[in-house]
């Protein structure tokens, strides 16, 4: 694996059989920094690049497919969520999709009112950006400082952890705790599609999650590549990685169309609800 890698939009494909989950670690879209909406051109982008999932599913399948669209609830200048509007657009095509070839739209989970999620995206901290831009712990100043600004050795330092002492006296979050809790909602949605499954035997699961580049990369260095915190992992915007859930809860993860192994600590004890 070279030490340089971009992460595409490739591996946001159909993956799953029936009994088995796809889950989909979508970057949000671009958008404008001022007023904090998705660009037009995003959108578009965002809209073909679920047509074309949509259009490789296996017909004779989608009777019993089921769709759960997720999204970090980092919030945008002008109250508007980058992630949550990616996955809206999602969300929203999926539904159009399936009332076109005479699914239910309650195989959208999120639009099934016996369910609680209330007709919108499920918004999650789990996904969201690094904590330290909200948190008032002092490592975002500190980092400012010592680059003034948040410029690009800015962001090296903090991908790379080059203060984790410091940071962790300030007791901020860095890549590794990112990763951590990336994990942990990953082997959520494994716990829970396990407990789907057996509600819902013979169906299929698509767990849809909008998410970060500050996520994305580092969780692909550690879990997937298995590379040092210098190496660079980009994420384009819209771009993605999925990770397959066979029917005996082994995951394989997908990244640019290349299937990779994947390996997790025990997740039994974890929840089975989001």
């Amino acid at each position: 694996m070279e030490n340089t890698v971009t992460i595409d939009t490739t591996a946001i494909h159909p993956m799953a059989d029936i009994d088995e989950t796809q889950i989909i670690l979508q970057r949000h879209c671009n958008y404008d920094r001022d007023k904090g909406n998705l660009v037009e051109e995003s959108i578009i982008d965002q809209k073909k690049i679920v047509l074309g999932y949509l259009g490789d599913l296996e017909k004779q399948d989608l009777a019993n497919t089921y769709f759960l669209f997720i999204a970090s609830n980092t919030m945008n200048k002008g109250q508007q969520k980058r992630a949550v509007d990616t996955i809206h657009i999602a969300m929203k095509e999926t539904e159009s999709f399936l009332l076109n070839n005479g699914i239910s739209k309650s195989h959208i989970l999120n639009l099934d009112e016996c369910l609680n999620y209330q007709g919108k995206v499920k918004q999650t901290t789990k996904l969201s950006e690094p904590k330290m831009l909200t948190q008032k712990d002092g490592y975002l100043e500190f980092l400012k400082e010592k680059n003034v600004g948040m410029n690009l050795q800015f962001w090296i330092d903090f991908e790379e952890d080059k203060y984790k002492d410091i940071r962790e006296q300030l007791g901020a979050e860095g890549p590794d705790e990112i990763v951590k809790r990336g994990t942990f909602y990953v082997q959520a949605i494994q716990r829970y599609a396990e407990g789907f499954h057996l509600k819902f035997p013979h169906s299929k699961l698509i767990v849809w999650c909008g998410t970060h580049y500050d996520l994305i990369s580092p969780f692909a260095k550690q879990k997937i590549f298995n590379l040092d915190k210098s190496a660079a992992v980009f994420v384009d915007y819209c771009g993605g990685i999925s990770l397959k859930i066979d029917n005996s809860n082994n995951m394989i993860s997908n990244v640019n169309g290349v299937d990779y192994p994947i390996g997790f600590e025990d997740s039994k004890r974890l929840r089975r609800h989001l």
